[in-house]
């Protein structure tokens, strides 16, 4: 009896082993399972974090934002093409010319520019007069563009592309660039049944003087707003002097057309500028209202418009009650009889013959009596 009892004590002593064991063999490979879980985890956030930014600097997400916000006019049945000069100094403009020089915080529309050509997060053109066009064929070459403008740089050999040119914030022309060359389209949107208008390139103007003082104009390059808009929507901006808060963007002023410009060309089969045939400044101020009143005719010619008739005048309680009292009245057959007789007057009426006098009922009798 004391044998079997002792087999069982050992039985039960290797079974509670076995259990034992098996429990810590699971829990050890649960442990290993959640840390290959956790690590397939992270990894895949990391790799997901490296591609969420490009080279030039720009997130996947904004550059499916601004895919959304691209503007298409490819289908588009009617389209104008408008160039206009718009230049900072006037109030409405400012918002691109200041501060002049960038500050820790702050810096104007030529200084995202301008960096961002430095990086090479963008390609610019080179300006021709008469035409643009935004191809690998005019593109511009930096290193000539900095040399061409005198502006001061250091050549960094450890880096490549327009990067390896070392421009110090100081020698950047941001407060010379005082005008802009927009090339802006309207077109109508035959999904909206709207006309709609979209910047499709600018231009950045220098103003220098000459040996004699003489003002001189001096365009840099082209750059498509589609190339920088992502960058500009990221740029807040103050619009007015009574609200120092930023809460625009600089995508957000281009989008609205808050800049005012003059203009200058408009897209034709000879490629005249406004100049070439507007000799007088007259002239020249009268073709561009004659443009401008165009544009917003042919606005207006898409929607019929109706006549609107004055309001009536308000009537008092008292006069609507007289009012209804004369017409109710005048409806009436004896006021319409009264009426016709006001108006056709009848003839005074014939004097009547004298009626014979009746016989008596005496000579009535006298006669019955002698039938």
């Amino acid at each position: 009896m004391k044998f079997y009892n002792h087999i069982a004590c050992h039985l039960s002593a290797a079974l509670l082993a076995l259990s034992l064991s098996l429990t810590y063999s699971w829990a050890q490979n649960d442990t290993t399972k959640a840390a290959t879980v956790r690590k397939s985890a992270t990894s895949r956030r990391s790799q997901q974090e490296q591609q969420e930014t490009r080279q030039d600097g720009l997130s996947v997400r904004a550059s499916e934002l601004n895919q959304r916000l691209e503007k298409n006019s490819s289908n588009a049945p009617w389209k104008r093409v408008i160039y206009r000069e718009v230049n900072l100094d006037s109030a409405e403009n400012a918002a691109l010319y200041y501060p002049p020089r960038p500050t820790e915080t702050e810096q104007n529309l030529f200084s995202t520019l301008f960096k961002l050509v430095n990086k090479g997060a963008i390609e610019v053109f080179v300006y021709t007069d008469g035409y643009e066009a935004f191809d690998a064929k005019h593109k511009l070459n930096f290193s000539d563009f900095l040399d061409r403008f005198g502006i001061l740089f250091e050549e960094d050999a450890s880096r490549e592309g327009n990067a390896r040119y070392v421009v110090a914030e100081a020698d950047i022309p941001s407060e010379l660039v005082k005008s802009y060359f927009l090339k802006e389209e309207y077109y109508f949107d035959p999904i909206r049944s709207t006309i709609d208008t979209k910047v499709i390139a600018l231009c950045p103007v220098m103003h220098d003087t000459g040996d004699a003082e003489e003002p001189l104009k001096y365009p840099l390059f082209w750059v498509t707003y589609e190339s920088i808009r992502p960058y500009l929507a990221m740029q807040p901006v103050m619009l007015s002097d009574l609200n120092n808060a930023t809460t625009s963007t600089l995508d957000n002023y281009f989008r609205m057309r808050l800049y005012n410009g003059g203009i200058y060309k408009t897209q034709n089969r000879l490629g005249r500028a406004l100049a070439q045939y507007c000799p007088t400044p007259d002239s020249l101020r009268n073709e561009q209202q004659r443009i401008e009143q165009e544009l917003k005719s042919f606005e207006e010619g898409l929607w019929m418009q109706t006549t609107q008739t004055d309001a009536p005048e308000e009537v008092t309680t008292e006069a609507k009650e007289t009012t209804k009292a004369t017409t109710i009245k005048d409806n009436t057959a004896r006021a319409r009889r009264q009426q016709s007789k006001e108006k056709t007057p009848k003839a005074p009426k014939a004097a009547k013959a004298a009626k014979p006098a009746k016989a008596t009922s005496s000579s009535k009798r006298s006669a019955r009596g002698r039938f």
